[in-house]
């Protein structure tokens, strides 16, 4: 933040006595630097996340690359009571899920930025990620009139999600132009998801059902 002559006017005739100015400094230490990580754990299933996140810098000028990768599985085993009073009756549903939650998710990003000097500086970046998800499980479901059976079903789900790939571009621009404050910032996204949706369902009194959805979604966004 620079303060032209003009807000100096303004300051002397409002009579503040000082005035906070920031200016932009360029980042100390040059050369090479970065962390590596790694986070690894077993609960029913093995789990790991790694990251590592690099930088040179070399007076003005700093290059950066991070990496990530997260991949494991998760475990769901719950039950559920639902219990429905009316003046007539008295209905019961109890609820079992079951399930196994996979993840592989992993994204990418380079970039730079350069400082010319305090008034002037610029940067750009590319990111790419994609991730992977599964949920399977079995849903057994009861549900009961006064003590005496309705139905009892059984459902096989298996639920995909799939974003492939992501890209982000940035680009920006802040700095001083005499009088002037210059902040140019630019982003552009886009998106590909798909999702795949299937149940079935076996019921003991009723009727079976099978149900298949598919959604596939791309989204391009400028800003």
């Amino acid at each position: 933040l620079m303060r032209s002559s003009a807000s100096s006017d303004v300051y002397k005739r409002q009579n503040v006595k000082s005035v906070i100015i920031i200016r932009t400094k360029p980042p100390k230490g040059d050369g090479f630097s970065g962390p590596l990580r790694s986070d690894n754990g077993f609960h029913h299933y093995f789990r790991t996340g790694n990251s590592v996140d690099l930088k040179y810098r070399t007076r003005g000028l700093e290059l950066f690359a991070n990496y990530g990768w997260w991949y494991g599985n998760n475990r769901d085993d719950r039950m559920n009571d639902m219990t429905t009073t009316t003046s007539a009756s008295r209905y019961k549903q109890s609820i079992r899920t079951t399930g196994k939650q996979s993840y592989n998710d992993m994204t990418g990003k380079i970039g730079f930025s350069f400082m010319f000097n305090e008034k002037h500086s610029i940067g750009a970046y590319y990111q790419n990620s994609w991730n992977r998800h599964r949920s399977t499980g079995t849903i057994l479901s009861e549900v009961r009139q006064d003590g005496a059976l309705l139905d009892r079903y059984d459902s096989d789900v298996d639920n995909k999600m799939t974003g492939l790939p992501s890209h982000n571009i940035n680009l920006y621009y802040n700095g001083t132009i005499g009088k002037f404050n210059i902040d140019f910032n630019a982003d552009y996204l886009w998106n590909k998801n798909r999702e795949t949706s299937l149940s079935d369902e076996l019921s003991e009194t009723g009727d079976n059902r099978n149900a298949v959805s598919y959604t596939h979604l791309t989204l391009p966004t400028i800003a």
